[in-house]
């Protein structure tokens, strides 16, 4: 096997698992009031984008979160893209 490829799998096993335990953290979130419950989803999105297109859709399709969650990532890249164009102008 392709050391790249096994690097890739690996990558993509860490950035599975640290997407599940952010799902976690926002479900105690939901039940505590003292811990954030979006910020969590937002990151676990992030590592979803980059490891597993089945649970992005499912978080993106979520009944509760998916609305938050697809206006915070469009917002998310629109931010920056104004960011990298003010770097390079």
């Amino acid at each position: 096997m392709n050391i790249k490829a096994v690097f890739i799998c690996y990558k993509n096993l860490w950035l599975k698992a640290l997407g599940l335990l952010l799902v976690a953290l926002g479900i105690i979130g939901i039940v505590l009031p003292v811990m954030p419950t979006t910020i969590f989803f937002i990151l676990a999105l992030t590592c979803f984008t980059r490891s597993s297109p089945a649970l992005e859709h499912w978080l993106l399709n979520h009944p509760r979160y998916g609305v938050t969650l697809q206006l915070n990532q469009y917002f998310f890249i629109k931010e920056n893209l104004l960011y990298f164009s003010v770097l390079l102008a």
